[in-house]
């Protein structure tokens, strides 16, 4: 049995949904049709990059299913080792912080199948793009350590002299390759 004793009742008022209201999102935003046909335009482009991401992990799953062979455990630890800095700084940001290092060590053991398929399919896609005679641009390969380094919080410098430490910069070219034709960054 509880006593409750009221002190305030308040309403919800919602802001009309009016031209006024509209423009209170940015200097280019003329009114709500602007909103909505802006609003209509990402949730289509969202639709196409699930499709297509869809696609390519179906795909990627085939290749690994016809393309079965030992990965070279020093290849499983760099992308596990990377996958692990991922997923580390994604828990920072939400506040959660591995304990010790038997944390660590779970995390990196959960991650290990994942890496695993990971490097296999860079080695696929690097051995397709070399039979294929396909190459990445620099500045593709440039911008994937900008994006691979802010995923690790680190300078796209770094990043590109771990992916040339660790053997790694050919996958990534592949992997990258793959990507820019329309792939999707698989896991």
């Amino acid at each position: 049995e509880f006593t409750v004793t009221i002190k305030e009742i308040r309403a919800m008022v919602l802001p009309s949904v009016d031209d006024e209201w509209a423009k209170t999102f940015g200097e280019e935003v003329t009114g709500v049709s602007f909103l909505r046909d802006r609003l209509r335009e990402a949730i289509q482009t969202q639709k196409t990059d699930l499709k297509k991401r869809t696609l390519m992990d179906n795909v990627a799953e085939e290749l690994l299913k016809t393309h079965s062979f030992a990965v070279p455990e020093t290849l499983i630890d760099a992308e596990a080792h990377a996958l692990e800095q991922v997923e580390m700084r994604n828990m920072a940001q939400r506040g959660v912080e591995l304990s010790g290092d038997e944390g660590h060590a779970a995390l990196h053991k959960a991650l290990r199948e994942p890496a695993e398929k990971r490097a296999r399919l860079a080695l696929v896609l690097e051995t397709v793009a070399d039979a294929q005679k396909i190459t990445v641009e620099d500045a593709d390969f440039d911008a994937e350590m900008v994006r691979f380094a802010r995923q690790l919080g680190t300078n796209p410098a770094e990043a590109g002299r771990w992916a040339k430490q660790q053997g790694r910069e050919e996958g990534i070219r592949a992997r990258t390759c793959a990507t820019s034709s329309g792939w999707a960054s698989w896991s």
